[in-house]
């Protein structure tokens, strides 16, 4: 979730001051950006601050490319992921001018017709497919793959089950996560994954590369976690993307901020990330498109995609069951038919019934 994030943030967030893109003339009055927002908690990052980086990207174009552009949230704290994404193309369909979005939605929206191009690709390491790796504390006595079975690792929402499913087959293991691990114990963020090895309630944790360097940048104490095995497993594939008829000159604005943003000083606190991750962005490519179609296809075929979303929605209805009880306990009254209110509150709130 951290790289989609940071897809997201590279696209839109930058202070709005004077840099040498040249502004240009357009007839079009004002564009419109459509900002798919979704629950990213795992990854450091509220619904306030999509806000605050969308009021950066209106003082960007407006001050370095010289348009405007009004900005449009599609989704919610309450929706995940493919929701969100799948709404913002779909109001993209209808009239939106610029969004991002990842592989498998761009390819569905040119299936359904939605006339979308891509900007830019997005590399981290000079790829546009970044390692995996499963982490341990550095003294841990953990070489391969075999050695991680049996061991308890994070689950919950920063789970890339698909991720830890490819780095697993990569290694030869064609496993199921939860049943090749003792434990999955729920994390809510990145940093509780890092920091549940640090205390040793969790033994290895898998999250991306990239992730890791941004993290580790930001907490000295994660020099004492290291890679225990990696792979180029996962498609780096969050692309930012335009209605096509967009007037040509604003593309190619679009294009070129983004190709100088690793050296824009004005990138504000987005820049370290780039800078630890070594993040570029490029010109479209297809034969970077077919890799990351084809890394998406095995996930499809090998039914990858489908285990996570069971994955999920079984800890979504484990996870809201507790969250209902621990509401109800709280119902407190005077009267009886106050607590009873108060009781159907929680059962609304958490849609059980």
């Amino acid at each position: 979730m951290i790289v989609a994030v940071a897809a997201c943030a590279r696209l839109l967030n930058a202070a709005g001051s004077s840099g040498s893109t040249a502004t240009i003339e357009t007839e079009r009055a004002k564009l419109l950006f459509i900002a798919p927002t979704f629950n990213i908690q795992g990854a450091g990052m509220s619904i306030d601050a999509i806000k605050q980086i969308g009021e950066r990207l209106i003082g960007m174009l407006r001050n370095k490319i010289g348009i405007e552009v009004e900005y449009e949230m599609a989704g919610g704290p309450n929706m995940d992921q493919d929701a969100a994404m799948s709404l913002a193309l779909e109001r993209m369909r209808k009239g939106g001018d610029l969004s991002w979005t990842d592989y498998p939605h761009y390819e569905s929206a040119l299936k359904e017709g939605i006339p979308i191009g891509i900007i830019s690709l997005m590399e981290i390491g000079g790829s546009i497919v970044y390692k995996n790796c499963f982490y341990a504390l550095r003294n841990s006595p953990y070489k391969k793959a075999a050695d991680l079975r049996g061991l308890r690792t994070a689950g919950g929402p920063t789970l890339d089950w698909v991720g830890m499913r490819a780095l697993l087959y990569a290694n030869h293991i064609d496993e199921k996560p939860d049943e090749f691990f003792s434990d999955m114990a729920p994390m809510s963020s990145f940093f509780a994954t890092l920091n549940g090895v640090l205390l040793k309630r969790i033994d290895v944790v898998m999250m991306s590369e990239p992730a890791f360097k941004v993290l580790k940048k930001n907490n000295p104490n994660y020099e004492k976690i290291a890679p225990v095995l990696c792979a180029e497993v996962s498609p780096n594939a969050y692309i930012p993307i335009y209605r096509k008829g967009l007037d040509p000159k604003i593309l190619e604005a679009l294009r070129t901020l983004l190709a100088d943003a690793h050296e824009d000083r004005d990138m504000g606190f987005v820049r370290p990330f780039m800078e630890a991750a070594d993040v570029r962005f490029v010109e479209p490519d297809e034969d970077a498109l077919k890799q990351i179609g084809a890394l998406y296809r095995q996930a499809e075929e090998r039914g990858w995609t489908k285990e996570a979303k069971r994955y999920q929605a079984t800890y979504k209805a484990v996870n809201a069951k507790k969250s209902r009880q621990k509401c109800r306990d709280n119902c407190k009254g005077s009267s009886p038919e106050s607590i009873k209110y108060c009781i159907s509150k929680c059962d609304e709130k958490f849609k059980l019934k």
